[in-house]
């Protein structure tokens, strides 16, 4: 009996690889057509349907259901408890969450869309800063240098007169910079801005409409100032809560794919998803805790003013006594 066997050819491996994810994403965009068909043969009144539909778009972007078919480990910080796996659901799909109170601290009535744009509390900054740190934390993988949060930008000095809508003030700031990401000299600059896609006030609008206005008017307000003065490059990076992203930050996502898969041997497509991945639970996890964190009344005090000084001096006079 002949035993000998030959590997096929490397490239021949490749094309049916490739052909097999064609035929499958085929098989999802038939799935989802006909998803779509049914919520609009369902009878509901116009703006529901558009909601059902806008939640179905979030719920099929890039990255949006990284957190659902990854492995739960614990060594990852990849696992949920029971309570935040269903209030995961609750804001992919738009479902109230049980046990949600029906008011909120502000006095608004309490939604998902309230809770995941709501300032009370500082959990919609939290949110932006877990993001930042996330991206951050990335540039510094795939070996970009000088990589720093917050950074003050040069001061404005009449180089920008007459020039509309640029943010000209002393204290204007870039969430991340980082050198090495678009070449080896050049720095880049990134601000970054989550948004609810399903919230009443963009009810009107398309969620590629709505990455372009938020990436035109980031581009408007440092873009001009960052090429003029600071010499370097920017980039908006927009993500929804649901974990999707717009097109100027998912470049910057496949190229931080391309150098940590190049720096580490790793292939492309698994650098890419893990990087998805640790977004997706970045977002989500910020956005469970818009949606539980606890908001007290702006005039409610947990702890009154203490002057740390007499409380210590009194402390030492009454041990001594």
């Amino acid at each position: 009996m002949d035993q000998n066997f030959e590997c096929p050819d490397e490239e021949k491996v490749k094309e049916a690889k490739k052909s097999t994810i064609r035929e499958k994403r085929n098989r999802e965009k038939e799935k989802l057509k006909k998803v779509k068909e049914k919520i609009n043969n369902r009878g509901d009144d116009k703006k529901q349907q558009k909601t059902f539909l806008k939640i179905l778009e979030c719920a099929s972007m890039k990255g949006a259901s990284n957190w659902l078919t990854t492995l739960p480990l614990q060594e990852e910080n990849r696992t949920l408890n029971k309570s935040e796996f269903r209030d995961a659901l609750a804001i992919r799909y738009g479902w109230r969450p049980k046990n949600l109170p029906q008011k909120c601290s502000c006095g608004a009535e309490n939604t998902i869309a309230h809770c995941l744009d709501c300032k009370l509390g500082g959990f919609v900054t939290m949110r932006h800063n877990q993001t930042r740190n996330t991206i951050a934390r990335l540039l510094q993988k795939a070996g970009c240098k000088g990589v720093e949060i917050e950074q003050q930008l040069l001061p404005v000095e009449g180089e920008l007169d007459g020039v509309k809508g640029v943010e000209k003030g002393d204290e204007a700031r870039m969430d991340v910079t980082a050198f090495g990401l678009w070449g080896a000299w050049q720095r880049a600059f990134f601000d970054i801005r989550v948004f609810d896609p399903i919230a009443p006030s963009y009810a009107q609008k398309s969620i590629n409409t709505l990455f372009q206005t938020h990436e035109k008017e980031k581009k408007r307000k440092y873009n001009k100032r960052i090429l003029e003065i600071e010499k370097a490059s920017f980039t908006p990076l927009v993500f929804t809560t649901t974990g999707g992203c717009g097109k100027e930050c998912d470049l910057v996502i496949k190229k931080l794919a391309t150098l940590i898969s190049e720096k580490t041997k790793s292939p492309q497509s698994i650098i890419m998803n893990w990087i998805r991945t640790e977004l997706g639970f970045t977002l989500l996890r910020s956005c469970i805790v818009c949606l539980r964190g606890w908001r007290r009344a702006k005039n409610t005090h947990l702890t009154e003013e203490i002057d740390f000084e007499i409380s210590h001096a009194q402390t030492k006079t009454t041990h001594h006594a």
